[in-house]
Order: structure tokens, then sequence, then C-alpha cells
């Protein structure tokens, strides 16, 4: 457990000497931190391998817990700072008492002139006590100040060597891409080239005997369906919107569901069965969006430190059309849930605005797969939203990212994908509701996901502003933790459909 914090010491008359309570205090403090030099030598030991996410966690909680440490350590310094100030008053005001006694000898009591001098005496000894407890304390924050960078630096590694292992996996699979793909190819022209020279043959040994007449059978017709339905949905790809909210709640659009399809070649294959249907917002949620949940829910996200950004920060927020930014998973979600409450049984379809409001089963974030088929567009097996080979300007077209220059941009200024979607690719990366799995093929298949919670990494999928290359690919998946916020990460909602 952490050292009690020690209340700073009073200022009492001036005595003999003083009990250094202040230094053993602090040894104390020092002692009771758990293993305070192994924690610090292991977090800044180097890695052996390439880290887990779970060991990147705990560094950051390791991380964490020495900056309280410190900051306690620096309250005591401080403590120990005010009352050798104080100390060392006592004993200016005592020299100065006893030097007017000296001067005042003739005149004095002998008796009270003895006492002052045991007086001054007393206080500069008192002053050189304080004075020891303050280096003293100024050396324990010294040291906790080294341990503490070090474990920073440690964590920012840490990160490092993942996010390298993972450009390493992606370059491996985009060569094990290009291999069967060039395997494919080859065996292509085997097979045009063998059913060539069956053609041939066959032609050679054709004789002039006209076909034997083919009899025409009627195929019999469907008896008629005694299903009604009461509900239907609207045709694929209609705008959903709850009427009269404007720009404050998002425009969805219903993703259509072709059955059984594969996304992704090679390696990435999945062969996904949807069951469900489902709308996914046009864009990512706006700043203008994110300010109207502020306003109406009083949610209040936690103010981030140093090491994240906050989501009103001038910088990410002076455009209510700018993608929010700087949220992490607790605030997306929070966001879902208030979006659910307040306008699920308001959502209609296009040019349904009068008629019965849609059955929605459920509001949140996308899961991986759900997000993956929407931003495909049609481009079921494609690797990126445009043709292999595209130029940088075109690639730019599509969607904000590292070779476009500047920052985030407003939403919608980038081309629409198939399903009349922007800024899939680019931007912003986007929470996802699918916790992280190494493997793409453990994916649930079906597209839904059960709540992942906040404990453990959670999947971004679309890459930003910052990425360009292989992170723009469709199939591109990454980690972060759930309380992470980034100038570089937002989210968009997705609207299931009962059925």
């Amino acid at each position: 457990m952490p050292p009690r914090p020690v209340a700073p010491p009073s200022h009492p008359a001036p005595l003999p000497a003083r009990p250094a309570a202040l230094t053993l205090a602090l040894l104390l403090a020092l002692a009771a931190w758990p293993g305070l030099p192994a924690r610090a030598q292991a977090i800044s030991a180097p890695p052996l391998g390439y880290p887990t996410p779970a060991e990147l966690a705990e560094a950051r909680k390791e991380a964490a817990q020495l900056r309280e440490a410190l900051g306690r350590e620096q309250a005591k310094a401080k403590a120990a700072q005010q009352a050798a100030d104080a100390a060392n008053a006592r004993a200016t005001q005592a020299e100065r008492a006893a030097a007017a006694a000296e001067v005042q000898s003739g005149k004095a009591n002998p008796e009270q002139l003895a006492a002052l001098r045991l007086e001054r005496d007393a206080a500069r000894a008192e002053a050189a006590s304080l004075r020891t407890e303050l280096a003293q304390a100024n050396e324990a924050v010294k040291r906790l100040k080294a341990a503490a960078s070090d474990a920073g630096a440690s964590t920012a590694e840490l990160t490092r060597l993942r996010r390298q292992s993972q450009e390493q996996q992606d370059t491996i699979t985009t060569l094990r891409t290009q291999l069967a793909a060039e395997k494919k190819a080859t065996a292509s022209a085997n097979a045009a080239a063998s059913a060539a020279a069956a053609s041939a043959a066959a032609a050679a040994a054709a004789t002039r005997q006209p076909p034997a007449p083919v009899a025409r059978t009627t195929a019999p017709q469907p008896a008629p369906s005694t299903t009604t339905t009461t509900a239907p949905l609207p045709p694929d790809l209609s705008d959903i919107t709850v009427p009269g909210c404007g720009a404050a709640c998002p425009t969805f659009v219903l993703i259509p569901n072709p059955g059984p399809v594969t996304l992704g070649t090679g390696s990435d294959a999945l062969r996904i069965d949807f069951k469900h249907r489902y709308a996914m917002a046009s864009t990512e949620t706006t700043v203008g969006q994110w300010k109207a949940f502020i306003n109406d829910s009083g949610y209040r996200p936690e103010k981030a430190s140093d090491t994240y950004c906050n989501w009103d920060d001038k910088a990410y927020s002076s455009d209510d059309k700018l993608p929010v930014a700087c949220v992490n998973v607790t605030d997306a979600e929070a966001y879902a849930a208030w979006f659910a409450r307040k306008y699920a049984g308001q959502m209609r379809a296009q040019g349904q605005a009068n008629g019965a409001p849609l059955r929605i089963d459920s509001i949140g974030l996308p899961s991986e797969l759900e997000w993956e088929f929407a931003a495909r567009g049609g481009r079921y097996t494609e690797k990126y939203l445009w043709d292999d080979g595209a130029s940088d300007a075109e690639t730019c077209r599509h969607g904000q990212n590292y070779k476009c220059h500047g920052g985030a941009k407003p939403v919608g200024e980038r081309l629409k994908n198939g399903y009349r979607l922007h800024d899939m690719i680019g931007n912003v990366w986007e929470w996802t509701a699918s916790p992280w799995r190494d493997q793409r093929s453990a994916l649930p298949l079906h597209g839904r996901e059960a709540p992942a919670g906040v404990s453990g990494p959670r999947s971004v999928r679309g890459a930003s502003f910052v990425n360009f290359d292989v992170r723009l690919a469709l199939s591109y998946r990454l980690w972060y933790t759930p309380g992470d916020r980034y100038s570089y990460i937002g989210f968009r909602l997705v609207a299931r459909i009962a059925p």
C-alpha cells in the first residue's frame, strides 16, 4: 500500500534540538513503497521479444504508480523546505536578540543574557537539523524522479516495439498475399491453356450430324406465399434519420445484406454470414453532435493527463464539423447509450417521415466485421477503396491520410464509398465494440459482439491522418487500450434493426 501522506510540521517556539522526525518519516515512506528499486529496475529492463498488450498495460500502470509516489515525496520535500525556512527565521531572530543583549550587556541581567545565548544556540541546532532533513527529502525526490523517468521511457519503448511487431506482420501478410495472387494467376493461365487444347480436340472430332432436339419442359411455378410482412424494411442504402434533429444527429445508411460473402483475399479471406440488418452512421461522430450530447446529458469526460488530450482542446474542437477526437471507449459508449435512449424510438427511413418508426434492436459501436463490411462498400476482395497503384492525390480523394498533409478534416469532404459512407478510411481511427483478437480468423463471422467491457485492449479500424500505405488497407487491424485518448481516434455509431 502506498505510504500515508505526512502532515507538514508545525512551527513551535525554539527548543534546544528537535528529533529528526521528518527524516524518519521520509525513510519509512520509501521503505513502505513495495519493492521500489526492484520495480523500477524491472520496468527499465530491456524487453525480451515483443510485448503483449497485457505487458504494455502493466508497464503503464507501474509508471503511473511511480508518478503518484513522486508527487507524494515532492509534497514532503516542500513541507521540509517550509520547516527549514521557519527554523532559519527563528535562528535569525535569536541571533539578533543575542547580539542586542551583548550590546546591552552592561545593563542586562547575567541570567537573562545566558538564556538568550542558549536560545540562539538551540535555534542554530534546529536549523542545521532541518537542513539535513531537507537534503534527504530532496535526495528521495531525485531518486523517484529518475525511477519515474525510466518507467516512462520503458513504456514508450514497449509501445514502439508493439507497433513495430504489427508492422512486420503487415509486411509478411502483404508478401503472402502477393505470392498467393501470383500462384492464382499461374493456375489460371495453365487452366486456360488446357481448356484451349481440349476445345481444339473436340472441334476436330466433331461430326456434321445436327444435334438431337432438346425437349422443352415448363418449370413448375412456385406456390403463392402465405407469409405477410407487417413492417417491411426500406430499400437498401436508404437514409435513416431522426426527423427534426438536423445536424445534431447523424444520418444512418441501411447496409445491404447479400448473404454469405467472402471479405478479403489470401490469408485475410473470411467467409461472413450476417443474420441481422444494420444501418451505419454515414460520417464519424462530429464535434457538434458530441456537444449536443454533453449539453443535454451533463456527461463530463475525465480530464486527461499530460499523455493524452481533451476533446474540447481548441485545436480539436474549433469546427463543429470536425470528427470528435480525444475520446476513449467509455466516452464513446456513453454517447451511444444516450443517443439510443433519446432517439431510437424516433428513427425513420427516408420517405417515411410520417410513418411508423423503425424497430431498433440496439445502437452502439460497430463490431470489427460490421465496420469492415460497410467500409468496403461492395469491394469485398479489394485491398483498398481505390485501385492498386493509385496516386497519392487519388488516395486523398477517398480519405484524409498522412500524404494529404494537415490534421483531421471536417466530415463528409471526401468521396463516399459504394454504400454512401464518408471517411471510412483516414481522418481518425474509429473505436469498435470488438475486443482485440490477435488472429483475424478468430473474429465472429456472424458479425455480432457481446459487450466487450473496458478491461482489455479494444480494436480500432480505418486508420487516420497520421497513417499511410498498408495501414489504409480495408482489412488492416490495430488496438489501443480502452482508456486511451488521442487526437487521431474517434468513433461512429451503428443501429441494428430488430428482426
